[in-house]
């Protein structure tokens, strides 16, 4: 049902002619397709309500408005399989929605409005009402000209719509109009046909693209928190005889079910030691000592570092791998730090966090992947058979088969439990493209375009595909030890 209301993915830009009856919006879009020629899109609600009109001489109802919604996205997506560069669209969702509000004491249908507000366009051209009034069937409210109009622009407003109001007679609107199209337009020009290459390869339209700089230029706007969720006030807090009952409810269930505990794993670890990568490019142990250089650029995370090393789940390994090359302390320190990062040594920079040695329980060091298949056996198994899918990186993946192979054993045998392990890569159309100070597209050495891996939000597709009857997620850093895992299970 839903998806007869939804956008369908397009590269083509799509502009809106929006506002009030009567206000010029189907000649405009006229206008607009023949000057670039391409298609435009008729406004579904006159051909509806015409019909209704002339075969029931009756006007539109709240019944009437979910079927209009239902074919203006129909005509949307058939014709923008049709258009050039550019779709003009004789009005949208947004503006059914501000008619239903207009005219049924504010309401408007769930449904309407989750598309309405989800569907999305480049530009709005919002006519004003100094068109003289065409009386016709449909319609009806020639005395509510400019509190209609001030309704579609405060719609506008509301919801950050991108407008542009259009005045005047014909030719000034038209020529406003294209001065504006042809703006949007010469951003889509803005790539190589080896940047054309590069997007297709990763699945990416220039759209896409060229969107995501748009967002970086407007900034992401803070969000208004109203108070903190505590018990009883968003959260619910059981009791031990609740939770009990619920946790032997599970257990009853779960030889019934399939189980899958899915990890997002992709997350690099160089981001951890960013102060360390920076600390090594700008710290020479020859020419000066680290306590005047911790003064010097008052770096707290590297002081900080340096003052726990000894807690580090590798730092015997590191201090093994190092002992008696350093000729002063602060050698040492300057050792310590590039025997962890540097690519002929442990190069831990470029491992996944999955990965790194996390926990040490003393006669070995376990990575937070070992100790997720301990928190898979405890939750997620069935029959003695656990199943984990671990979302990573597509160059990690020959490193997390070696790590499965050299702790599945010691895991199987601690838990009497064997493992699936399955994963997938993230997505490459999810990501987003780095940009520069001044919002430009930012470059490799070899003039190709600089892409960031997607947040976890990306993974959505990756979870999606996955076929379980119960997905316990997880993320790969948020992990306990050992000690741990009874109550962590219990919670789950």
């Amino acid at each position: 049902m839903e998806e007869k209301f939804r956008q369908q993915p397009s590269e083509v830009v799509k502009v809106v002619v929006f506002g009030p009856e009567s206000t010029g919006k189907t000649t405009l879009s006229e206008q607009l397709a023949r000057h670039y020629n391409t298609v435009w899109v008729p406004e579904y609600a006159r051909e509806y309500l015409q019909q209704k009109w002339n075969n029931e001489r009756k006007t539109c109802q709240p019944t009437d408005l979910l079927p209009i919604a239902e074919g203006q996205m129909r005509l949307e997506n058939n014709l923008a399989k049709k258009a050039t560069d550019i779709l003009i669209c004789d009005t949208d969702l947004l503006e059914t929605k501000v008619y239903s509000e207009a005219y049924y004491l504010g309401h408007c249908d769930p449904l309407l409005e989750k598309y309405a507000l989800e569907n999305t366009y480049d530009l709005y051209f919002l006519t004003y009402i100094d068109i003289p009034w065409e009386k016709d069937d449909l319609r009806d409210k020639p005395y509510e000209r400019e509190r209609m109009f001030a309704y579609f622009k405060n719609t506008l407003e509301r919801y950050g719509r991108n407008f542009v109001i259009l005045k005047g007679d014909k030719k000034e609107r038209l020529a406003k109009a294209i001065q504006h199209i042809n703006k949007l337009l010469h951003r889509m020009t803005e790539f190589s046909e080896k940047d054309l290459e590069q997007l297709s390869k990763n699945g990416m339209g220039k759209k896409t693209v060229l969107d995501q700089v748009e967002t970086f230029k407007a900034g992401i706007p803070f969000v208004q928190l109203e108070k903190a969720a505590i018990a009883d006030e968003g959260i619910l807090k059981f009791s031990p005889k609740e939770e009990k009952e619920l946790a032997q409810i599970f257990h009853d269930m779960a030889p019934g079910l399939s189980l899958l505990k899915f990890v997002p794993a992709s997350g690099a670890a160089s981001r951890m030691f960013k102060a360390l990568f920076n600390f090594l490019e700008t710290f020479d142990p020859v020419r000066e000592s680290l306590a005047n250089y911790l003064k010097r650029t008052n770096n707290k995370e590297v002081e900080f570092f340096f003052e726990n090393k000894e807690k580090l789940p590798f730092f015997k390994l590191v201090q093994n791998r190092i002992k008696g090359k350093a000729d002063s302390p602060d050698g040492e320190c300057y050792l310590f730090a590039k025997e962890i990062l540097a690519e002929n040594a442990l190069n831990y920079g470029f491992y996944p966090k999955g990965l790194l040695p996390f926990h040490d329980y003393g006669d070995y060091t376990a990575t937070p992947f070992e100790d997720h298949l301990k928190e898979g056996a405890a939750y997620a198994s069935v029959g003695g058979t656990a199943n984990l899918h671990f979302t990573i990186s597509e160059q990690h993946g020959e490193m997390f088969n070696k790590e499965f192979n050299s702790v599945a054993e010691r895991v199987s045998k601690t838990t009497q439990t064997s493992f699936n392990v399955s994963y997938s890569y993230q997505k490459s159309s999810t990501d987003t493209i780095a940009v520069d100070m001044e919002n430009e597209p930012f470059r490799n050495v070899d003039g190709s375009l600089v892409f960031r891996p997607g947040g976890h939000g990306a993974l959505i597709e990756n979870l999606n595909e996955q076929d379980a009857d119960l997905v316990f997620i997880k993320n790969i850093d948020n992990v306990v030890v050992t000690k741990d895992l009874a109550e962590v299970a219990k919670s789950k």
